[in-house]
């Protein structure tokens, strides 16, 4: 498959034998293991409640016993052993990974599942009142949340007891969909530059009727429509304050988007990132399509990528269950042309060969 560039970062690097011991881009090594923690932020309190973040965390194993089915009623995800052991001796390298709106840690696993069946951890983190059921307008109209999530549950993940000894902490990564790919610009350095004047604009997909009535069918027009009139000046201060994390080695973003436009990403916010970054988008998730080619063009060392064709954002997503095909085959069902398998493992290859170029070289 062609595949156009907007603007190309070469990086050169070494495909060290530490990755190649642990992967192989044609077959699947290790079984998967998974585990899973709840970590919780208390300085970040809404409504009298501290912020909850799940992390799932998937990981190789050698452990074939036990195999465990997720059963999930829209997606396909495949079998995992809970609590498995990791491979011995081994310290490996981790992916952070974030959701997109309204998302959960299932709907794109089958990023996390190419991974960790060749040699890597990811994390990923389930933003909280960001993620079906439960959606908090208060909490999801303001984004900037998401990094910060990001670094906090890293933080958490580097100290966890059973976890710590076999990661790589030269060699952190992070990934993302959607909300989640706009995230990782965020932790690469990237600032929003938030006004008054453009929030309105900026937030025009809250507002919409159908959004309204999927996500928040539970809250009063009234209050919805008051939302933007609530900003103070600290949650200004807060928008545009730098989420950078020097900690992760690189960023991919699958389809990054924050709304139809991303009026809060300028030029100027957008030359402050100094990670490696790679952004990928189908040709025909509109909308997003057309903010890859700015983002590439003014982020410092980013690729920027459109994969041709009749690729939707919803291409992105697992694959569907039958049952999701039938009650939900807006998000998983795609255009006869495009095969959505194949689309995951192309992405997912060029994260590996783009993470293998910025891997430290601890031999």
């Amino acid at each position: 498959m062609l595949y156009h560039a907007t603007r190309v970062y070469v990086f050169l690097g070494l495909l060290f034998m530490t990755l190649m011991n642990f992967a192989s881009n044609n077959q699947s090594l290790f079984s998967l293991g998974l585990r899973e923690y709840v970590y919780v932020d208390e300085s970040r309190v809404f409504d009298n409640q501290s912020r909850k973040l799940e992390v799932t965390v998937w990981y190789p194993t050698s452990d074939i016993t036990s195999a465990e089915v997720i059963n999930n009623d829209i997606w396909k995800v495949k079998n995992v052993v809970r609590n498995a052991s990791f491979p011995a001796n081994t310290n490996l390298p981790l992916i952070m990974f974030s959701h997109g709106f309204s998302g959960n840690q299932w709907q794109n696993c089958w990023f996390a599942e190419f991974f960790a069946a060749r040699g890597f951890i990811v994390a990923a983190v389930r933003h909280y009142g960001n993620s079906m059921p439960l959606m908090i307008p208060e909490i999801c109209i303001r984004s900037w949340n998401r990094p910060q999530d990001m670094s906090f549950a890293l933080d958490h993940i580097l100290a966890q007891p059973d976890l710590k000894n076999y990661i790589d902490q030269d060699n952190i990564f992070a990934a993302g969909f959607s909300q989640g790919g706009a995230t990782c610009m965020w932790l690469a350095g990237v600032q929003a530059e938030l006004t008054p004047e453009n929030i309105k604009e900026q937030f025009t997909m809250m507002n919409a009727p159908d959004l309204r009535s999927k996500f928040f069918s539970n809250v009063s027009n009234e209050k919805m429509d008051s939302l933007l009139d609530e900003f103070t000046a600290q949650d200004f201060q807060e928008a545009n304050r730098s989420y950078y994390d020097s900690r992760f080695k690189a960023v991919f973003g699958i389809a990054p988007a924050i709304d139809d436009q991303n009026v809060m990403f300028t030029k100027q916010g957008l030359a402050k990132a100094t990670t490696p970054a790679y952004l990928i988008v189908g040709e025909s998730d509109e909308g997003t399509t057309e903010q890859i080619p700015f983002f590439a063009a003014h982020i410092p060392q980013c690729i920027g990528i459109i994969i041709p064709g009749h690729v939707t954002h919803w291409t992105m997503l697992n694959e569907g269950t039958e049952k999701g095909k039938k009650e939900r085959p807006y998000i998983t069902i795609d255009h006869e042309s495009v095969d959505r398998s194949k689309i995951h493992e192309e992405t997912a290859l060029r994260a590996l060969d783009f993470f293998s170029m910025h891997l430290n070289n601890n031999l």
